[in-house]
């Protein structure tokens, strides 16, 4: 049998931790009301690659009672902090996982009522021929900008659209969790799905509301697009 608890990260905790002094605050200040036996694991979640934290990822810790498993789940803040409140003295099993990567369970077991594990998870789908090809705003939308590492536009291309392309189907895809992190999630759900139809690009990207652009990510309710193979350089296109 599995236990699952959620618990969000909130601001006044994410302020708490990425304070200097964050060691020398109390069990009870980052977990109120925890029980007997109870301790706090922090840190920050970064792309391994890319040397940038992740915010709104998950991360995960399972651990062994009495042949049951136990889980506890957040998300990490928008500085890519997490903070759990976990058993002492018990072997867990923690990872940070993505829409398209989850890393290596990390073994970890609480010594101390506050203990600091920084974690790591790699984003990178492969090389920039595996990246999905994705062009909005020539290029210039918050998309590319901020997720170079998942789709792909070179300056030279011409629109997608304009492209000879196979069409695979319609991909839509919605955000699990809430915050910051929201957009990289659909972001990583749309190469995900794209991939499994086997599409290299996607075109006529929009927003839950039918438009193109993607500023507020934070109240987006979905992503949707057009998956296409396309086999020809995008920079030949007229």
């Amino acid at each position: 049998m599995r236990h699952t608890t959620t618990a969000t990260l909130s601001a006044a905790i994410v302020g708490l931790l990425f304070a200097p002094w964050a060691a020398a605050q109390t069990l009870e200040q980052i977990c109120p009301g925890a029980m007997a036996g109870t301790g706090a694991l922090w840190g920050e979640v970064a792309d391994s690659d890319a040397e940038m934290v992740l915010p709104g990822v998950r991360v995960v810790a399972s651990w062994d009672y009495d042949g049951d498993e136990q889980r506890y789940e957040v998300h990490t803040g928008q500085d890519g902090l997490y903070v759990m409140c976990l058993p002492l003295e018990t072997e867990l099993a923690v990872r940070a996982t993505g829409a398209t990567a989850t890393a290596s369970p990390l073994a970890i077991t609480l010594t101390e009522t506050i203990t600091r594990r920084d974690l790591s998870l790699s984003m990178t789908v492969g090389d920039s021929g595996e990246r999905l090809w994705l062009c909005v705003d020539g290029g210039q939308s918050l998309i590319n900008i901020q997720f170079a590492r998942l789709v792909r536009c070179d300056e030279d291309w011409q629109p997608l659209e304009r492209c000879p392309k196979t069409e695979l189907g319609r991909i839509t895809v919605h955000p699990v969790g809430a915050g910051s992190g929201m957009l990289r999630e659909m972001v990583e759900q749309l190469v995900q799905e794209a991939k499994r139809i086997g599409a290299n690009a996607v075109v006529y990207v929009q927003n839950g509301g039918g438009g193109t652009s993607f500023g507020g990510a934070q109240h987006l309710t979905s992503l949707t697009a057009e998956g296409v193979r396309i086999e020809v350089d995008p920079s030949t296109c007229t």
